[in-house]
């Protein structure tokens, strides 16, 4: 059984797809935050470190999960996002490709790496064959296989609560928020983590998620400032031997054509595939 975990919450009094100017005038609830906890399922997780076949033996190989349907949304080019991903892993030396969220089956088993590029779990929709999707992802992060979750993945599958267990985290509806889409400079505070050990503040385009709901394991490695508070937009977790991270840039395919996203792309590839750190 999985030890049930403490999370940190922000406020936000609005719902879905929430874009705003500013906080409101007072929190919801007592106090600057308000604390919850996600009920788990039992589940195994496993040491990957045996099961994995190192850069050596085998190029690595990747699966973009795209989302469609139930796991699509009004507000996101999954298909151009996803594809920039794709081009973007190929130039680090990994062979990626796309697969829906509609799709009946996945073949995850000679994969190295499982990117979601998803969202609308909140949103009612047809559920199709999508719970083949969500039942993959999750038995790949259990076998403690790296997954990379960005932008709106912080609020796929977002009917089960082992989804935000996996990442850390969650887009939390009617708190969670983002001020509109600009270019920014964001903060770089994981200094002691491989991923962004050397790398300075960077501008991005890009919505900057806010009042997002994170667990207390997590490392947090960049922030944004809102409402006169830092907001973490990036975060690993290293649990078990199963490394994951959340990077909440991605809203567009503009956003993987800034030096700095492309830069800490390449990190978080390196770090979940074990190449550093």
């Amino acid at each position: 059984m999985l030890a049930e975990t403490a999370y940190r919450i922000g406020v936000w009094p609005r719902g879905g797809h929430d874009v705003g100017p500013g906080a409101p005038d007072a929190p919801i609830g007592s106090g600057e935050n308000r604390q919850s906890s996600v009920e788990l399922d039992e589940t195994t997780w496993q040491d990957p470190k045996g099961d994995q076949m190192s850069t050596d033996q085998q190029p690595p190989t990747a699966v973009v999960l795209t989302g469609v349907g139930r796991y699509a949304d009004p507000w996101h080019d999954f298909a151009g996002t996803s594809a920039q991903i794709v081009e973007r892993l190929g130039e680090l030396g990994v062979s990626a490709r796309v697969s829906g969220t509609d799709e009946a089956t996945f073949a995850f088993d000679d994969v190295s790496l499982l990117v979601v590029d998803a969202g609308g779990g909140s949103t009612p929709a047809p559920a199709l064959a999508q719970g083949h999707a969500r039942a993959a992802v999750l038995a790949f992060a259990r076998a403690g296989r790296p997954v990379l979750a960005t932008h709106a993945a912080s609020n796929t599958f977002f009917e089960t609560p082992e989804w935000a267990e996996v990442l850390g985290g969650r887009w939390v509806p009617g708190i969670s928020m983002h001020p509109p889409l600009d270019t920014t400079v964001v903060r770089v505070v994981g200094a002691d983590h491989p991923i962004t050990a050397g790398l300075g503040d960077f501008e991005a385009t890009d919505e900057r998620y806010s009042y997002l709901e994170t667990a207390r394991d997590v490392t947090v490695l960049v922030t944004h400032a809102h409402d006169e508070r830092d907001h973490p937009l990036v975060w690993a977790r290293e649990r078990a031997g199963a490394r994951v991270v959340y990077d909440a840039f991605g809203h567009d395919p503009r956003a993987y054509s800034r030096p700095g996203r492309i830069e800490l792309l390449r990190r978080e590839v390196d770090w979940l595939l074990r190449r550093t750190g």
